[in-house]
């Protein structure tokens, strides 16, 4: 049996919630390749070498955003704002701050390459690109992916993202962080569903 769902590869790590995580991010045809980059809840990707400012997001009217605010009380991406969703069909979604939770909890990071492997309870692994988001004195990598949920915690323009980063000489710091929306990060989706 394929690992796939509408066409696109799984990763099954054994994790207690069954949730299966996609083998690359959107935009990529493989692992190893890198992802296309997003504002969050956008479903189009954006070119990191364009200006664009945060009036430039869909959901922003008169210097304001007209979804996901305090006058809609909507916390998480309604699947046609879900650009998993949207791009890969019914069966996949961004992976919410339970889901990332989770990958760090049950599953061990390691480095292999130029991915960062997480290593599931099975002994099955999922490869992320390493890149550089924040280039610093002695980093040798820092990199976001984005998750389906608004900060409640925080700024209401805040959206809960994955980081990890890596100092020269230390092992790699990885956690989950909140940044404004129209910050550019790629998604990498998740299933609850099994391909037949």
């Amino acid at each position: 049996m394929e690992n796939k769902i509408n066409g696109y590869e799984y990763v099954d790590l054994g994790l207690p919630s069954g949730t299966l995580w996609a083998s690359y991010d959107i935009g990529a045809h493989g692992v190893g390749e890198f992802g296309d980059l997003f504002m969050w809840g956008e479903t189009v990707p954006r070119d990191p070498e364009t200006e664009w400012s945060d009036d430039d997001h869909k959901y922003v009217s008169n210097n304001d955003f007209v979804k996901y605010c305090g006058r809609d009380n909507k916390q998480v991406l309604d699947p046609e704002d879900d650009a998993a969703t949207s791009l890969w069909g019914n069966g996949w979604k961004m992976p919410s701050f339970t889901d990332w939770r989770e990958l760090i909890k049950f599953c061990e990071l390691k480095l292999k390459g130029e991915s960062i492997v997480f290593v599931g309870p099975n002994g099955n692994e999922l490869h992320f690109c390493r890149y550089v988001l924040e280039e610093y004195d002695g980093c040798e990598f820092s990199c976001s992916w984005w998750t389906s949920e608004l900060d409640s915690s925080d700024d209401i323009y805040d959206a809960l993202y994955f980081y990890v980063d890596k100092d020269e000489d230390c092992d790699p710091v990885y956690d989950l962080y909140s940044c404004h929306r129209s910050c550019l990060f790629p998604i990498r989706p998740v299933s609850k569903i099994r391909a037949d």
